[in-house]
């Protein structure tokens, strides 16, 4: 149950109607699903302020100009008549791949190719007129699967909206007026009805308001769209404020959901024209800080905790930038500030420690479950670490890959067994099980300490009374040593396992392991470790929603009584 603390905190705290309203829904009398109202609006009007920032941002984003395939989704191509049938469907639950996945209709209804297009070639919105007809027609039931989650509802408007400024209203003119305002109004419209204001609200209620702020916008003179305006308006900078730490982390343990909203909060940023009040306005300038702290090699953020590769505008996608690099282009145009990566730098609430010396870049989280304890999307990755040396990915996290269509993929990638750690007696410390964005645990940091000659020490209770202290430090010769410390009564078996960028091929050697990548750079990892054994294995690596392939883990066992220790030591052979 919730805690008073935590229902205080909530819109349902904050907006009386909405609690009535869930309360109404309990018995049946207020309804989510049902016929949308039929709109009285023959024509939108999109703010000269935000066309204008969008176009900035385009023009800073250094956009490749290629057409973008609308059956393109999760980095794998499908028939778009298949994904059309899905979207009247449903998911298909025999089968055994994304087609089963309600994320795959989520994710192609967002129609990011429509707002890419129309970045590519402005005048030629030919193809994303046709597209948006084929839709419609195969979703023309407001209850369909597309339209039940009011997140995707709110992307796929704000995608629909920027593609139709960029354009210059082409996409209007080939829609039709009228019908294409009446169906940007029902999407506020269906927002409005299915806002997804919970006791412990998630990165959608930002979406929702955000999708919510966009449509009041662009029909000033409508009796509902103000409605939702002022509503979005007021809640998203104090939404923005509860669903995030004071050091600026988003509370959902994960980085790449960080990164999601923090673009969400910076195209808010674009509609609303005028700063956010003062400590939302300085929430949101720090939570970009975050963002290019933690820029990995590949220009995106490191993938602690979950990753379904959402995106509001996905820009990205067409750039040779990455996505912390294009988000970042358009902080620095809000805030006429660069935003330039530490060298050293900890989120001692959200958990999240990074450090840049030499060629190496390491990072560690160590922070709690998120949520107020529920951890819908964290990970059982106390102090697992991502390493890069020479701007080349080298220790992994290996990523997400499936949610509910998976669940036996969604628990492995989840588990201790999938991260840059140590397991003790087999134990999983979080124990993923059949509630897939259920991770319940402590929310709060571990003991973190800085000691006197730079290292950083972390220290986390194990099950069985073990006493787990890690300790990060640099060596005199360009080395990054990692030394682990378990303490506690009897014998255990102790498993460290290392997971590496899918490039790289590793072999064992005496008192180590050889690192090889396709390009002949060569590493070694000593180990420093009494009575162990050193092996190797193929393990899973999913770059990006969805997608999966095989990597190399390093392994060490140990079996014996405590205390005991290792020492981990990269460095060039």
């Amino acid at each position: 149950m919730p805690s008073l603390a935590t229902f205080l905190n909530s819109p349902l705290a904050r907006h009386p109607r909405l609690l009535l309203r869930k309360a109404a829904q309990r018995v049946g009398l207020y309804r989510e699903n049902g016929p949308l109202p039929q709109p009285e609006v023959d024509a939108i009007r999109i703010p000269q302020h935000f066309k204008r920032e969008l176009q900035r941002w385009i023009t800073a984003s250094q956009l490749d100009g290629k057409t973008h395939s609308f059956s393109r989704v999760f980095g794998q191509d499908f028939d778009e008549a298949l994904l059309l049938k899905l979207c009247e469907n449903g998911p298909d639950s025999e089968a055994q791949d994304l087609t089963s996945d309600i994320k795959l209709i989520w994710d192609f209804s967002r129609g990011h190719p429509l707002f890419l297009n129309s970045c590519a070639n402005p005048a030629d919105t030919g193809a994303s007129a046709a597209f948006i007809q084929r839709w419609l027609k195969a979703n023309g039931n407001t209850d369909g699967p597309a339209w039940t989650c009011a997140m995707d509802v709110a992307i796929r408007f704000v995608n629909w909206v920027a593609a139709d400024a960029i354009s210059d209203g082409e996409l209007e003119r080939r829609i039709g007026t009228q019908r294409w305002a009446g169906e940007l109004w029902r999407h506020g419209s269906a927002i409005w009805r299915r806002l997804e204001s919970r006791t412990i609200p998630s990165n959608h209620y930002l979406a929702d308001l955000l999708g919510l702020l966009l449509a009041g916008s662009i029909f000033p003179n409508d009796a509902a769209a103000k409605r939702w305006y002022r509503f979005a308006k007021a809640e998203f900078p104090q939404a923005l404020l509860a669903q995030t730490r004071t050091d600026g982390g988003l509370n959902e343990a994960s980085l790449r959901y960080h990164a999601f909203v923090t673009e969400m909060a910076l195209v808010a940023r674009l509609v609303n024209e005028e700063p956010f009040p003062e400590s939302a306005e300085r929430r949101l300038e720090t939570m970009c800080q975050i963002v290019a702290d933690f820029r990995d090699s590949s220009g995106d953020v490191f993938p602690f905790g979950d990753d379904d590769s959402g995106r509001v505008l996905a820009l990205d996608h067409a750039s040779s930038l990455g996505r912390a690099d294009v988000l970042l282009q358009l902080a620095e145009l809000i805030f006429a500030k660069k935003f330039v990566s530490a060298r050293q730098v900890t989120y001692p609430k959200s958990g999240w420690w990074i450090e840049r010396r030499s060629d190496w870049t390491i990072a560690s989280d160590f922070g709690g479950v998120g949520l107020h304890g529920h951890g819908s999307h964290a990970h059982s990755d106390d102090l697992s670490f991502c390493l890069e040396w020479k701007k080349k990915p080298l220790i992994v996290d290996p990523g997400t890959y499936a949610y509910t269509w998976n669940p036996g993929a969604r628990n492995r990638f989840r588990s201790v067994s999938s991260h840059n750690t140590v397991t003790v007696d087999g134990n999983d410390p979080l124990a993923p099980s059949h509630h897939l964005f259920f991770l319940p645990g402590r929310d709060e940091p571990l003991l973190a300490t800085n000691l006197h000659d730079g290292s950083r020490v972390f220290e986390r209770q194990l099950p069985n009374k073990v006493l787990h202290r890690r300790k990060f430090r640099f060596g005199a010769r360009d080395e990054v040593i990692i030394e682990d410390e378990l303490e506690g009564d009897g014998a255990h078996e102790i498993e460290w396992r290392m997971h590496f960028d899918p490039r790289w091929d590793v072999t064992t050697q005496s008192g180590g392991f050889l690192i090889q990548r396709e390009d002949s750079s060569r590493l070694r990892l000593s180990i420093c470790a009494a009575d162990s054994e050193l092996t190797t294995a193929i393990g899973e690596f999913s770059p990006g929603y969805g997608e999966v392939t095989s990597c190399s883990v390093a392994k060490v066992k140990h079996r014996g009584a405590l205390p005991t220790r290792c020492q981990f030591i990269f460095h060039p052979e």
